[in-house]
Parts: structure tokens; C-alpha cells; sequence
């Protein structure tokens, strides 16, 4: 996710892919694009892993798998024309999003009447910046209560969907193939040519990784003693943080992180309370700041770092003199957030960071000063939740909704403080 001061295309692209976990060949993209203005916001996000090498299914022995994904009965987007010619996904619900530059993207997510089906998943693609799309076909996953479905491409050809089983295609999504991991794989991120998983067998994540396109995952042996495994990654480029799984005892919950793309970890503590968790995150910007997430039993603090994690401060943004409402009570503006402890942090830098769930139903705020205050830039229907957020350089965000209201894919393209709907249309 290179500096914030970089510009120009080419390297606004390389921060998109590295921040939403894709990256690899980027095409240098002009906005050729005119959006629909609507206001809404952004989201939350799952991960983990343990060792061992692995390899496609088909390459080994026992059953074979049909690599070829089959249309199931039923599925499919109820679809609406608006113009001659043109159509609109109505009950498109996003699950994830994917991209590889500013023009491609990849939407996992339910048709119409899923409510929750496996077999009911599609992909939706754009190679426009989001004003048409194509229907695609999805792996079939087996249902899972505990691993969500995501969708993430290094390139215009390499791609994956993962969740209770993983698989990968090499021309752009027309074919998946399914590989092997042992176990369900609850995040998967990408960092220049290589893919990381966190795959949990029994509930004992580890770190797994491969090369893109090459169907080759192996084990990452980290430096750690007596640990759980892992319950969060965040990947930025060459800079990936793993989050440890909560341990009984005093100590805090720990995380690695690596510099190099995987090559060596540091052990280092986070600030949060030991035995309650917690989670940290990489900024889109190639920097030394991390963000964390804390809970501690009813609530929930952020954190941030500016050393790779040697030392932190609250960003609570509860600091400030004469704070003003609290977020919900308001419209839009400058509040107090009270965070629950299912915290997510979306940074883009040091000092600006997306913050959800900050009320009761759909609510996004934003920090520009490292935590010491924030504004609320959405708030959604008390039915509906913020399921993801993400950056792709210090302007340009995406994020997911979902919830009663049917949810939806939201953008923004000054760094947060606005956000808009984009409208699912071939």
C-alpha cells in the first residue's frame, strides 16, 4: 500500500491492491466513471492459520473433485431492466469484495432467495469501475456456522474463494479449481506474488502460504510457544500482522508481525487485555502504524502505534476537551464513539483509520487525527449491519452492508467522509 504522498495511477493501484488484499500486475487505470450519488457506508472482517504443506486435490490421492463449478438449481439474482439492454441485480446481497485495480473488481455474494444458502452464491465482475458488471459462476461451499465466504484476486486472472473450502482460478473466475487446506479457511490476504491463509482444523489456526497460480500452500512456522494458534490477519504488502488467539493467563494477547512478505516474524504484545482478544491492522500505507482493536467485556478501544507496535496510545477519541454528543445522538459530525466489542479498524495511515460498529445498527465513524476525534460519516437502519470497510489509498474506500434493508457495496472517494451506493447493472 505505498505512502500516503505518493499519486499518480500506477501507484495508487499498487496501494488498492495491497490494502483490500489483492495485488500483483496493475494495469494503470483512468476514471472513466460516473456514479449514482447515494449516501451510505462501511464494515467488518474475519481471519487465521497453522502449518503443513498442501496441494490441490486433484493432484493427490483419493476421491477427485470436479473442478469445474456447475450452476446450482435456483440460484441467480432477481434482475430488473432500466434501459434496453440493461439490467439491475436487485437482490445482489454482497459477502466480500476483491479488487486489482481501480477499474476491476470482483463482488462475492447471495442471489435472490438464498437467505444464507451455500449453493446460492455468485460473483459479480466490473472492469468499468463499477458501472456495469457480468454475472460469474461461484464455487458451491458447504454450509459452516463458523468460516465466512470471501473472494480475493492477485491479478486479473488469479483469484480465490474461501470459507469452509478453497479454491482458486488462473482465467479471471470463468473456472475454479478446488485446492486443499486442512481445514476451513477463515481469511485469506494478498502481498505482492504471494497468497496467506489462515486455515483452522479443529480450531487451531495456522499460517499457510503460496505463491499465486502455483496451487503449492505450505506451512508458516512462527515464533511462538504454547500458543492457540491464530484468530486475525492483516496483510499489506510486505507488512503482515497475525494476531494470536486468546491464551489463558496474564499476559496480553500477542501478534507477529513480518516486514520482508512472510519471510521472518517478530513476536510483539498488543494493548489489550489479556484473556479478552483482540485484533491488529495494517494501514493501506506502507508505514510503521498499526492500528489494534480491544475489547474488555462490554466495550471496546481502539489503539494505535507508530512504531510497528513497540509502543501504543488510545484512540478512543474520548480525549479531546469539550467532546461533543455521542455518535447516534447527532446527525452526521463530530461525536464520541462507543465501540462494541466486535470492533473492526479499516486505517488507511497513521492518522486516519475507519472505525465500525460505532452505534447500535450501521454505523461508520472516522478519525483523521490518530484517534483523538471522530465524525459519524454513516448510519445505517438499526436492522441492517457493516460487515467490512477497506481502503484502497488515502481517497478511495469500499465497504459492505448488509442487513434487512437487501445491504449493498458502498464507496467513497474522499477518504470516508462521504459515501455512496454503487449500483449492481450489467
Amino acid at each position: 500500500m505505498s505512502t500516503p504522498g505518493q499519486s499518480g495511477p500506477a501507484k495508487r493501484d499498487e496501494l488498492y491492491a495491497r490494502t483490500i488484499g489483492r495485488s500483483g500486475q496493475l494495469a494503470a487505470a483512468k476514471r472513466r466513471r460516473q456514479r449514482l450519488l447515494v449516501t451510505l457506508p462501511a464494515g467488518l472482517l474475519l481471519l487465521a492459520l497453522t502449518g503443513g504443506v498442501v496441494a490441490a486435490v486433484g493432484l493427490s490421492g483419493g476421491p477427485k473433485h470436479d473442478s469445474r463449478v456447475r450452476r446450482p438449481h435456483g440460484a441467480g439474482s432477481s434482475t430488473t431492466t432500466t434501459a434496453p439492454g440493461a439490467l439491475v441485480y436487485r437482490h445482489f446481497s454482497p459477502l466480500s469484495f476483491t479488487a486489482v485495480s481501480l477499474e476491476q473488481w470482483w463482488v462475492l455474494g447471495e442471489g435472490a432467495g438464498c437467505q444464507g444458502r451455500p449453493d446460492c452464491q455468485e460473483i459479480l465482475q466490473t472492469t468499468d469501475g463499477g458501472q456495469h458488471f457480468t454475472k460469474e459462476p461461484a464455487p458451491v461451499q458447504p454450509a459452516s456456522s463458523t468460516s465466512r465466504p470471501g473472494v480475493r484476486f492477485a491479478n486479473a486472472s488469479d483469484g480465490y474463494v474461501y470459507g469452509p473450502e478453497i479454491y482458486a482460478t488462473t482465467d479471471g473466475g470463468a473456472r475454479w479449481v478446488r485446492q486443499s487446506l486442512p481445514g476451513p479457511v477463515i481469511a485469506l490476504e494478498i502481498g505482492g506474488d504471494k497468497a496467506f491463509a489462515l486455515a483452522c482444523p479443529a480450531q487451531q489456526c495456522g499460517l499457510y502460504s503460496e505463491t499465486v497460480g502455483t496451487a503449492g500452500w505450505t506451512s508458516i512456522r512462527l515464533p511462538t510457544k504454547g500458543r492457540p494458534g491464530y484468530s486475525q490477519l492483516s496483510v499489506s504488502g510486505s507488512r503482515i500482522a497475525v494476531t494470536e488467539a486468546v491464551a489463558n493467563g496474564p499476559k496480553p494477547v500477542s501478534f507477529l508481525l513480518s516486514t520482508n512478505g512472510g519471510a521472518s516474524f517478530v513476536s510483539r504484545s498488543t494493548p489489550c487485555f489479556p484473556g479478552l482478544g483482540g485484533a491488529v491492522f495494517v494501514p493501506a500505507s506502507q508505514t510503521d502504524a498499526l492500528w489494534a482493536a480491544c475489547p474488555s467485556g462490554m466495550e471496546a478501544t481502539p489503539y494505535v502505534s507508530t512504531d510497528s507496535g513497540i509502543s501504543w496510545h488510545s484512540a478512543s477519541g474520548w480525549s479531546s476537551g469539550s467532546a461533543p454528543a455521542l455518535c447516534g445522538q447527532s446527525s452526521l459530525g463530530p461525536c464520541r464513539p462507543i465501540f462494541s466489542n466486535g470492533l473492526f479498524v479499516a486505517p488507511a495511515s497513521g492518522s486516519e483509520a475507519l472505525a465500525l460498529p460505532a452505534v447500535s445498527g450501521a454505523g461508520l465513524v472516522l478519525t483523521t487525527d490518530g484517534g483523538s476525534s471522530y465524525r459519524l460519516v454513516y448510519r445505517g437502519p438499526s436492522s441492517d449491519v457493516l460487515t467490512w470497510a477497506g481502503y484502497s489509498d488515502t481517497s478511495r474506500g469500499y465497504a459492505i452492508l448488509s442487513g434487512q434493508s437487501g445491504g449493498g457495496l458502498l464507496e467513497t472517494t474522499d477518504g470516508g467522509r462521504a459515501w455512496r451506493q454503487v449500483v449492481f447493472r450489467s
